[in-house]
This record gives C-alpha cells, sequence and structure tokens, in this order.
C-alpha cells in the first residue's frame, strides 16, 4: 500500500488530514518542525492501526527534499498533502525582505520542490493524490496580507495546472481552499475570533472531510463560504469585492 505524505502535520489541518487518512487504514508520514507535536499525532494514527512515521524537518532548508528522499527511499508515497504554510498580516511597505522570502519559500517554493520528488514517482506508477490547501485569499484580494494571499493564489493556479498536465498518468490533483479555520494558524498570527464577532471559524476536521469527500469530483473545494466566494467572484461588480475583501481583511488582520 502507498504512503500519504502530510507537510506541516503537527497541528491543525495537517494533523486533521493525518488522522483522516490513517482511520481510513492509509499509513502516514508525518512532517513538520516540531517533534513533540508531531510525537503526539503520529499515536493518535498508530490508534487505527496504521503505521505512522516522523520527520522533523523545516521544509525551507535546502536539504529538505535530501532529507525526505532519505525518510522515504523504503516506501511509495501516492498521497501528498502540501499544507503547510504560514500568513504575515501587516502593512506590506514595513515588512523586512528576510521574512517576506521566507514566507514564500514556505508557502511556494517547498511545495514546487517536495511536489516535483514525489511527482516523479506518481507518473511512473501512473496513481497518486496531490492536495494542495491553498485559501479564500487565493480568489479575492487581500489588503493587510498582500503576500501571503498571493501565495495562496500561487498554490491554487500551481494545483490547476498541474491538475491537468498529469491527468493522463491518473494522478488526481484537489486544491483546498479553506476560509477561516479554526487551527493554531489563528493563534500563530496573534489574532481572536473577537477580530471578526460574527465568523467563528469551520472546524477543521469538517474542511478534511470536504477534502477527501470532493477527490476526483472538484479540481477546487472548501467550505460554503468559499464557494460562495467563488459565485461572487463571477457576477459582481470588482467594487463590491474588493469592499467586502477589504472591509474583511481589515477586521481579520485588526487595521
Amino acid at each position: 500500500m502507498g504512503w500519504a505524505l502530510i507537510t506541516g502535520a503537527s497541528s491543525g489541518l495537517g494533523a486533521c488530514f493525518a488522522t483522516a487518512l490513517a482511520q481510513r487504514g492509509k499509513p502516514v508520514i508525518l512532517v513538520a518542525r516540531r517533534r513533540k507535536e508531531l510525537d503526539v499525532v503520529a499515536r493518535k494514527c498508530r490508534a487505527f492501526n496504521v503505521q505512522a512515521k516522523v520527520v522533523e524537518l523545516d521544509i525551507t532548508r535546502h536539504d529538505a527534499v535530501a532529507k525526505l528522499k532519505l525518510a522515504t527511499n523504503s516506501v511509495f508515497v501516492d498521497f501528498l498533502v502540501n499544507n503547510a504554510g504560514r500568513g504575515m498580516p501587516g502593512d506590506f511597505g514595513e515588512q523586512p525582505e528576510s521574512e517576506l522570502r521566507s514566507l514564500i519559500e514556505l508557502n511556494c517554493t517547498s511545495h514546487v520542490l517536495i511536489t516535483n520528488y514525489f511527482v516523479r514517482q506518481m507518473k511512473q506508477r501512473r496513481c497518486g493524490i496531490i492536495i494542495n490547501v491553498s485559501s479564500v485569499v487565493g480568489i479575492v484580494p487581500s489588503p493587510y496580507e498582500a503576500v501571503y494571499g498571493s501565495t495562496k493564489a500561487f498554490n491554487k493556479q500551481f494545483g490547476d495546472s498541474l491538475a491537468l498536465e498529469l491527468r493522463k498518468y491518473s494522478i488526481t490533483v484537489l486544491n483546498l481552499l479553506p476560509a477561516f479555520t479554526r487551527t493554531g494558524f489563528l493563534a500563530a498570527e496573534k489574532r481572536s475570533k473577537d477580530r471578526i464577532p460574527l465568523i467563528q471559524g469551520d472546524d477543521p476536521d469538517k474542511i478534511v472531510r470536504i477534502a477527501l469527500a470532493d477527490l476526483g469530483r472538484r479540481r477546487n473545494t472548501g467550505p460554503l463560504l468559499v464557494r460562495l466566494t467563488a459565485l461572487g467572484n463571477r457576477f459582481l461588480p470588482q467594487f463590491v469585492i474588493d469592499f467586502f475583501a477589504f472591509r474583511a481583511m481589515k477586521a481579520f488582520t485588526r487595521r
């Protein structure tokens, strides 16, 4: 049986993907920087009588792909979840170059290089699944999260393009576009639900269930808010989209 590899697997959507796939009998490889949290997720996965490997790794390292190659040299990875990522709210002109580079390397470069390696195996076996975790801000303007939103737009475009290119190899590619989700992401960015009192956030397990249910059925998926946003992009004037995007992001980043 092929294995699933999940980046950013120590918490949030990554941890939910890991346990959901383990529950379905899929052995998992958990990749993240925090070993203690990874071990906790691995124990939950093993409770479903499947194997769970832990790879403590910063995927932005220049040798990250080489380390993943060593960690997976005895298994076939046929299910890849590109989940690792972070945001960086603030005024764009005040954000330091080093932080901007780090954000882009994590949210974009690492996904591309990791996918490039594992796609080679999938093409040889003519099977595989890739899930790219994008975001609702990848399809609408995201002021005060300009770079984060742009990286998520990149993730979506990357997935859309791969879906067309790889379908002849029977490789399924799905873009998952969550909206406001109750994960550690908000805490990491020093946000709280009182900034957007009308939006409590979706349960991450629910978002994962949506993704797994839509595999092979849709190229892009997400909760109801995202589907309504995508519909609005098609039919609403740009000034209406801009108005709501600006108000939401201003509240989200407490501007």
